[in-house]
């Protein structure tokens, strides 16, 4: 994950506490992660 869109996410919105921070997290690792999963698949032959 890249640490600046963390970063930029986290400086930006409301505050909810914890509950608001986590969400704003899982906003920035989705991207990322669906990345890796397809990549993966990819070198796989899969995808």
């Amino acid at each position: 994950m890249k640490r600046s869109a963390l970063a930029q996410l986290d400086a930006v919105g409301d505050d909810h506490g914890a509950l608001g921070f986590w969400m704003r997290y899982n906003a920035v690792k989705q991207p990322v992660v669906r990345e890796i999963y397809e990549r993966m698949f990819r070198a796989a032959g899969l995808a």
